[in-house]
């Protein structure tokens, strides 16, 4: 691993972790003073949303430092469609909220990939599918997989906005990066 690579991604990991940890000293304190039931509910819960999200970031830089250091990492042949149920399962309540068609097209069953992270990925992919086209009435994610010349390719796509520049396009690339 680079020095620049873990400079940018300690610094990445800073800053997702700056503001929920704001929030909670935030609200915190604000709970101190207050007896309003409802400003106590309220403060109560984006607390609790805001350690959800540390913990998001703290559980993928552990996974990205696996990836890097692990020399190795388990792979196995993985059922591509029961994945997609697993995240599925994972990402109910966003399914439907969003009421997407999620179709799938897999040229290839098996997939020689780590069993811990095919379905984080998936996850990933399938998530910001959703976040991003919310309010879309139409939206259809496609996940796919095929073999295109002697690489195994799985590829998420969506009906949505699309990103708004190429060099956006290249920063999903970086870890830690959100739109």
């Amino acid at each position: 691993i680079s020095n620049d690579f873990l400079h940018n991604t300690i610094h990445k990991v800073g800053h997702d972790l700056r503001s929920p940890i704001f929030v909670c000293r935030s609200y915190a304190h604000l709970l101190q003073k207050t007896e309003d039931p409802e400003i106590k509910e309220r403060g109560f819960s984006l607390i609790e949303q805001a350690t959800y999200r540390m913990e998001e970031t703290i559980d993928g830089l552990v996974q990205l430092m696996d990836i890097y250091t692990d020399p190795k990492l388990e792979i196995q042949a993985l059922d591509i469609a029961n994945s997609i149920k697993r995240v599925k399962a994972l990402l109910q309540k966003e399914i439907n909220e969003c009421k997407p068609t999620i179709l799938t097209d897999f040229s290839i069953e098996k997939v020689p990939f780590n069993p811990e992270y095919l379905v984080v990925v998936l996850r990933e992919l399938i998530s910001n599918s959703l976040k991003h086209n919310t309010n879309k009435a139409d939206l259809q994610i496609k996940v796919s997989c095929k073999k295109i010349s002697s690489q195994i390719v799985i590829s998420v796509e969506d009906n949505g906005n699309g990103l708004p520049d190429s060099i956006e396009h290249q920063l999903l690339f970086q870890p830690f990066y959100k739109i």
